[in-house]
């Protein structure tokens, strides 16, 4: 099913009003374009040089840029930014971009399924110096990263591994953000317990989950 979000903004006694289409086939994007893994419809675009594709002006947060240039994936070759508008990625690997409203760090989606350990140290080994398991500081990343993953579910850099109910990041720091679904965390794994913190799409919110299960990620690096 199509779904079309309206915003509308007043301005000045003014009214400015912008449309997001996200799609789920190409054919809910007109012939000759293609549905984007984000969820958004894309046209050719031979400027954009490594991708051939620009993302539409509907594409909410991907609007105009070129595909691939917003947030690297780590599914194929065109990792990282293709073209001169895509965000700068000094001081990160290849594949790593900025987020809309999220700061000055760099994001990297791993859009394949992992257990919370491998994720994370998947994320390490991109720059042991500098990158790791994303970790929300505040609402407006954590809405950044909720927009990015484009999943149900996708794993955050907390857990209580070691203490249990005791949350430290995988910087071994307390947290800045935690914002529970409701009746989380509730430990609900059974003999193995609920360790590791997932992140609900679309949403500020968190939960905690078996750590054995297979979401995907999103890596964080400082430039």
């Amino acid at each position: 099913m199509r779904k079309i979000l309206i915003t509308v903004l007043v301005l000045a006694g003014g009214c400015l009003r912008s449309t997001t289409f996200q799609c789920e086939t190409a054919e809910q994007c007109g012939g000759g374009n293609n549905c984007e893994p984000e969820g958004y419809c894309s046209r050719p675009d031979p400027s954009c040089t490594e991708s051939g594709a620009r993302f539409h002006e509907s594409a909410g947060p991907y609007a105009n840029k070129c595909v691939g240039s917003v947030i690297g994936d780590d599914a194929g070759p065109d990792d990282g930014p293709a073209d001169d508008d895509a965000p700068p990625t000094v001081g990160c690997p290849a594949g790593y971009a900025t987020l809309p409203g999220a700061g000055t760090h760099q994001y990297k989606l791993i859009t394949a399924g992992g257990t919370w350990d491998k994720q994370s140290a998947d994320c390490r080994a991109t720059d042991p110096t500098r990158a790791y398991l994303a970790i929300p500081d505040d609402a407006a990343e954590m809405t950044a990263l909720s927009g990015a993953a484009t999943a149900a579910m996708f794993w955050i850099g907390i857990s209580d591994s070691t203490t249990e109910g005791t949350y430290v990041t995988v910087k071994n720091a307390t947290p800045t953000f935690l914002v529970w679904l409701a009746g989380q965390p509730d430990n609900a794994g059974g003999g193995e317990g609920e360790d590791c913190v997932t992140g609900l799409s679309g949403t500020m919110n968190l939960q905690d989950d078996r750590c054995s299960r297979q979401y995907r990620a999103l890596c964080e690096c400082e430039p």
